[in-house]
């Protein structure tokens, strides 16, 4: 019984950052296609520096003040998900790829930098009231105790997982436009982080789990951050 209210909230945890992940996307995406201004990818960074001297400033305040309205409905949610990585899994890098992951899915990198701005203030300013040594122990007994799943069934776990991330991101490109190169790097990377998962390190997970791992953007967060 003293293992049931760990893995629930671990579900919990990692379907909160999954669901993050879809506003996030959501949110940037919406503006973005409604919005005159354009977005700022690399490319266009790069085209700047080539053919001007100096930046256009204007054009480049507006965008950047368009990113902070943004980015302010979802500091809230961000605050949680800060308070999620602080007290469940203590390592900060989880905070720095989600907006790379997010500067995949959007095409744009002012917004994500922003992001990654605002999780780097939320840190500091919520990382000396938390503190949480033994937070996964439970977790680490779970898997002790689970029976390990036959090398087929993982490999069925693999298809599936695949399926469900080459399906969404299906359904989020028609509506968001999202980049096919983008598309083609997720599906690989986090197809390598599952087979090193379960066939690697021989790790065992759920359906739900697993589906979780597979839900686009933030579901390869919540991969690799259950390998640490």
């Amino acid at each position: 019984m003293e293992l049931t209210h760990p893995r629930k909230l671990s579900y919990a945890y990692d379907a909160y950052t999954v669901l993050l992940g879809i506003v996030s996307l959501y949110i940037f995406k919406t503006a973005q296609n409604i919005s005159d201004l354009p977005s700022v990818t690399l490319c266009t960074i790069f085209e700047y520096l080539i053919k001007n001297t100096i930046i256009n400033t204007s054009s480049l305040t507006n965008l950047i003040s368009n990113g902070i309205v943004l980015i302010v409905p979802i500091i809230p949610f961000q605050i949680v998900e800060v308070l999620i990585t602080l007290y469940r899994f203590q390592d900060r890098k989880y905070l720095i790829i989600e907006p790379i992951i997010l500067a995949l899915f959007i095409n744009d990198i002012v917004r994500p930098l922003l992001l990654l701005l605002v999780n780097a203030i939320l840190v500091k300013l919520l990382s000396q009231f938390l503190h949480n040594p033994g937070s996964r122990s439970g977790e680490t007994i779970k898997r002790q105790n689970n029976d390990i799943k036959s090398k087929s069934d993982k490999d069925a776990l693999i298809v599936y997982s695949v399926g469900i991330s080459t399906a969404m991101l299906a359904l989020e490109s028609t509506y968001y436009d999202i980049p096919l190169l983008s598309v083609i790097i997720y599906i690989a990377s986090s197809t390598l982080v599952l087979i090193y998962y379960l066939l690697i390190r021989n790790e065992n997970n759920s359906i739900l789990r697993i589906t979780l791992f597979s839900i686009p953007p933030y579901g390869i967060i919540v991969l690799i951050r259950n390998l640490t």
